[in-house]
């Protein structure tokens, strides 16, 4: 089976917890969907918090861009009594694949296909003290 084959036979999204990127396996109508894979590709700062819902757009060929929305507090000010609120968003690249396999490259050895996951490139874009609620 060919890779865009495969990846079209999957519905992408975000996992209810952890809103990770996730992939299911929706081509049996007749069962529960299967989780195919769940990945992290952000790691994010301790001292930032998520203010809202974190959004992604499939760009096609297997391609997402997710954006994650944060806030967080800096003390400022000269005598550092003065907390400044920013706000921002982080849009990453991830680029999902077909596991390549030495032996097999068929995928029909165990059932079981894997997928490979690509971080690309995270940009950051400050709000200039305004909110940021939504960028697709």
């Amino acid at each position: 089976m060919s890779m865009s084959n495969y990846l079209s036979k999957l519905w992408f999204g975000l996992s209810a917890e952890g809103h990770h990127l996730a992939a299911a396996d929706l081509s049996a109508m007749d069962s529960k969907p299967q989780l195919v894979g769940s990945w992290k590709e952000l790691e994010p700062h301790w001292k930032w918090e998520e203010s809202e819902d974190s959004q992604f757009v499939h760009l096609g060929s297997g391609r997402f861009c997710i954006a994650r929305f944060f806030e967080a507090m800096e003390v400022g000010g000269e005598f550092g009594i003065e907390l400044v609120q920013q706000n921002f968003v982080i849009l990453t690249g991830v680029e999902v694949k077909l596991a390549v396999n030495d032996v097999d490259c068929s995928n029909s050895g165990n059932g079981k296909t894997k997928l490979e996951v690509t971080t690309h490139k995270s940009l950051f874009h400050g709000s200039n003290g305004t909110f940021i609620d939504t960028v697709f």
